[in-house]
């Protein structure tokens, strides 16, 4: 019996530490659950920018892209800074409003400004590194650094 206790015992610590080690908290990009209006009010009343992730389904590149959005850095700079928001491009509505914005691919990173005006834009692949630098260009071009 005590050996079925110790057993059970150091399952239950590797269990707790796997749940430890695996859970993410607040390190990847927060995205808004809020409606395009309740965002753009959100931003103006913060003075934050709204990043934009655009992508669709079965895109590799934007597979890869979520991956960088996970790093610690880039999630507590883009939480901190910026109002973010994810739009499906294979929906009608949101190709619509991405191709108002510019938007010619996916993945897509786009900021803008509470007035609906894009600040910066990006598109393809980027590094943890390299959205930390295009964030940092986005700010710095809405006088928000």
């Amino acid at each position: 019996m005590k050996n079925i206790n110790k057993v059970a015992g150091i399952f239950f610590v590797m269990f707790i530490s796997l749940l430890a080690f695996s859970f993410k908290g607040d390190s990847a990009i927060n995205f808004s659950e809020k409606s395009w209006k309740e965002v753009v009010k959100e931003a103006e009343a913060g003075n934050k920018l709204i990043f934009v992730y655009v992508s669709m389904k079965g895109c590799h590149t934007c597979v890869e892209l979520q991956k960088s959005m996970q790093h610690e850095e880039v999630g507590t700079l883009f939480n901190s800074k910026f109002i973010n928001v994810h739009l499906d491009g294979s929906k009608t509505v949101n190709t619509m409003r991405a191709s108002k914005w510019g938007v010619a691919q996916v993945p897509a990173l786009v900021f803008l400004n509470g007035k609906n005006v894009v600040v910066h834009k990006i598109e393809g692949f980027q590094s943890p590194e390299d959205m930390i630098a295009q964030a940092q260009t986005a700010l710095e071009k809405a006088g928000k650094q």
